[in-house]
């Protein structure tokens, strides 16, 4: 399953306040989520496809393109989110989960199977961002990758805790 998870985009893109209004930011981060589901809606053949939000505009796009919602009522950040959402897709029977940005620029469909088509039976797949700070995927397979996602929402880094 892909999981896209996304905070209230009321108050979306907070580092850009120095030099855009909030209803302009708010504008952008609609935009670049209705591009992430376009593409990923444009993938023939792909997973179920959950988005992590209580957002109304998220609510919405999400229900147009007949996507899932996975209800994030606390809205504590995007790490608890997908913790959350993890922990509900192995509840499920999910076998994996990719988790992308809502907000991803320039993303391909062809680069999102590719990720599928390159994981390994067992294990991850991390992308990291091109600055190496940040990952712009993550695609876990093998048992207790929830419990590891779980784990990095407690110490706040991805990386783990150790």
């Amino acid at each position: 399953m892909i999981l896209i998870p996304v905070k209230d985009l009321k108050n979306a893109k907070q580092r850009l306040a120095p030099v855009a209004d909030q209803a302009a930011r708010t504008e952008l981060a609609q935009a670049m989520l209705q591009d992430v589901l376009r593409e990923i809606a444009r993938w023939g053949g792909r997973p179920e496809v959950a988005l992590v939000t209580r957002d109304p505009f998220a609510l919405t796009l999400a229900s147009q393109y007949d996507f899932q919602i996975i209800a994030d009522h606390a809205n504590s950040g995007e790490t608890d989110a997908i913790a959350t959402a993890t922990h509900i897709c192995e509840t499920r029977g999910v076998k994996s989960t990719l988790v992308i940005p809502a907000d991803i620029p320039l993303i391909r469909a062809e680069e999102l199977q590719e990720i599928y088509e390159v994981a390994p039976e067992e294990g991850s797949v991390l992308v990291p961002a091109s600055d190496g700070r940040q990952l712009q995927a993550t695609l876990g397979g093998s048992p207790g990758f929830g419990q590891a996602v779980r784990r990095a929402a407690t110490c706040g880094d991805w990386r783990g805790c150790g």
